[in-house]
C-alpha cells in the first residue's frame, strides 16, 4: 500500500547535545591536556539519521523528550535545519537536556563518549504521535526505551509501517522487540556480544527473528549483510579520517534513503558506505552530511564493489 504523507519517516529515540573534544591523543589519568578544537552539536542515532534523509529530501518528523532550556533550543534549530520536523520534541522544565562529551584521537579519528542522559526518557505518546506513526513509511528506532519501542512497533506494523532499529552499543534487545522490526542495522560491537562473533553470521541470525534486511557495521572493515535473497560483505570507502562521531547514524540515515527509494540491496550498503566515508573527513556527524550529487561523485570517484559471501 502506497502512503501519501508529509512525513515519510518518524523517529523516535535519544538526543543529545555532542561536545566534541579534538586532542593529539587519548589523554592519561592525572594529566592536564590541551585540546585543539571544540565543537557543539546535535547527536544520538535516530535525529542524526532522520537529518541524513531530510539532506536527501526525504521529509521526516522527531519524537523525543528534552529539557526546556537552551540546549533544547539549540538542538530543535539544528535538526529544523536539516528539514526535520520538532513538533512532537517534548520539553519538560524539571528535567535537563541529555549532553555527551566526546574525546576525539586525532591520530585516527577514534572517539570515547561520556554520555549523561540526564532522565531523558520519553514519555508516553499523545495521539498527535501515534498518527504520524501509523502513517508513516518507516519508523526509525534506537531500542533504548524497550517497552515504548515495541509499543510504538507494533502500532507501525499494525498499519503497514515498516520498523527499522539503529542497535549501536552492548546491550541486550529482547526477542519480544526484534519480532516487530523489518530492518535492523547493529554495530559490530553489539554483534559480537549479544549475537555472533562472526558479523555475516549475526546479520544472518537476525533475519530469524523475521527481520528482512539485516547488516552489521565494522567501520573501517566495512560491513555485512544479509536479506532472503542474497548476503554479501560491503568494503569500506578508503578516506583520510578526522573524526568517526556519527558515522553509524548517518550510515542507518543513508541505508533508509536508499530502501525507501527502490535500490537493491547491494547499492543501498554501496550508497550508505560512501556516505559515512564522507561525514568521517569532517568533524562531527552532522557538518560533513552530503547532498545527493556530492555522494554520486564520490562513488563514481572512488568505486568500491561488494562481495558474495
Amino acid at each position: 500500500m502506497t502512503k501519501t504523507i508529509p512525513y515519510r519517516c518518524v523517529g523516535l529515540g535519544l538526543i543529545v547535545v555532542d561536545h566534541l573534544l579534538l586532542t593529539q591523543h587519548y589523554p592519561e589519568p592525572n594529566t592536564k591536556n590541551i585540546v585543539d578544537h571544540y565543537v557543539m552539536q546535535g547527536g544520538g542515532p535516530v535525529p542524526t539519521a532522520l537529518a541524513v534523509l531530510g539532506r536527501l529530501g526525504i521529509p521526516g518528523t522527531f519524537i523525543s523528550t528534552v529539557g526546556d532550556d537552551e540546549m533544547a533550543d539549540f538542538l530543535q534549530h539544528e535538526l529544523e535545519q536539516f528539514h526535520v520536523d520538532c513538533s512532537a520534541l517534548e520539553r519538560h522544565p524539571d528535567r535537563m537536556t541529555a549532553e555527551s562529551f566526546v574525546i576525539i584521537d586525532q591520530r585516527n579519528g577514534d572517539r570515547t563518549i561520556f554520555l549523561n542522559r540526564n532522565g531523558s526518557s520519553i514519555s508516553d505518546l499523545n495521539e498527535a504521535c501515534i498518527n504520524h506513526i501509523r502513517e508513516a513509511e518507516i519508523l526509525h528506532i534506537d531500542g533504548r526505551d524497550i517497552d515504548l519501542c515495541i509499543e510504538t512497533a507494533q502500532i507501525a506494523r499494525r498499519h503497514n509501517t515498516r520498523v527499522s532499529i539503529d542497535i549501536g552499543s552492548n546491550r541486550p534487545i529482547p526477542e519480544e522487540l526484534l519480532q516487530w522490526v523489518d530492518i535492523a542495522i547493529v554495530s559490530e560491537t553489539f554483534s559480537e556480544h549479544q549475537i555472533e562473533k562472526s558479523p555475516l553470521k549475526s546479520a544472518k541470525k537476525l533475519l530469524d527473528f523475521g527481520i528482512t534486511t539485516a547488516a552489521v557495521t565494522c567501520g573501517a572493515q566495512g560491513s555485512y549483510w544479509a536479506s532472503r535473497e542474497e548476503s554479501f560483505h560491503q568494503r569500506a570507502f578508503p578516506v583520510p579520517v578526522v573524526d568517526t562521531t556519527g558515522a553509524g547514524d548517518v550510515f542507518h540515515g543513508a541505508s533508509l534513503y536508499g530502501i525507501m527509494n527502490g535500490y537493491t540491496l547491494r547499492k543501498t550498503a554501496q550508497f550508505a558506505s560512501a556516505v559515512s566515508a564522507i561525514v568521517c573527513s569532517h568533524i562531527g556527524g552532522k557538518p560533513g552530511i552530503p547532498d545527493l550529487g556530492q555522494i554520486e561523485h564520490f562513488i563514481n570517484t572512488l568505486t568500491v564493489s561488494s562481495e558474495d559471501l
